[in-house]
């Protein structure tokens, strides 16, 4: 295969977290199932890479080449003959609470309560203007990545990726 793409590939590391990570790279390769792309893109963080997902599993919606399909997608790939998606992302902050070490999320935010209080009360802000109060169980907002995850398992629509919109689901609300 090398031969007939006319080039190279070669590895420069393998990578369990961002501080690892060889920033240099033109593209990752995800191998696996989306589980496994979500993760290469939270260890990557923003170093605006492009990310291609292969899919080594049954069914993947971000990690969508197949094994039958790499050769095809490699040759287009080196040929340079594709088409990078952007792809919505969150911004997580806490107000009152320390944030996390990386507060983006590709697919969705989950907001559960952590003890036997009936409700939580949860403040979503949208550009620092207050988009909604929520007085519920739970919180799920989604992105058009991950519109096909949780969101869909409580009922929430399917986005097209190429939109610039978020869905949200309260859970049992009052």
């Amino acid at each position: 295969m090398v031969n007939e793409l006319k080039s190279e590939p070669y590895c420069t590391s393998f990578f369990q977290s961002y501080q690892d990570f060889d920033n240099k790279c033109d593209f990752i390769f995800s191998v696996g199932g989306d589980g496994t792309f979500l993760q290469s893109v939270l260890n990557i963080r923003n170093f605006d890479i492009p990310v291609i997902g292969v899919n080594s599993g049954r069914l993947g919606f971000l990690a969508d080449i197949s094994e039958d399909q790499v050769h095809n997608a490699l040759t287009n790939i080196f040929n340079h003959n594709y088409t990078l998606l952007e792809r919505s992302m969150l911004q997580v902050d806490f107000s009152g609470k320390e944030n996390l070490g990386f507060n983006f999320a590709l697919n969705e935010m989950t907001v559960l309560k952590t003890d036997t209080s009936s409700m939580i009360n949860v403040y979503a802000y949208l550009d620092k203007e207050l988009l909604n109060n929520y007085w519920a169980d739970g919180l799920i907002i989604a992105t058009p990545t991950g519109s096909t995850a949780y969101s869909l398992s409580v009922g929430g629509p399917i986005l097209t990726p190429r939109l610039r919109e978020f869905c949200n689901y309260s859970a049992c609300p009052a």
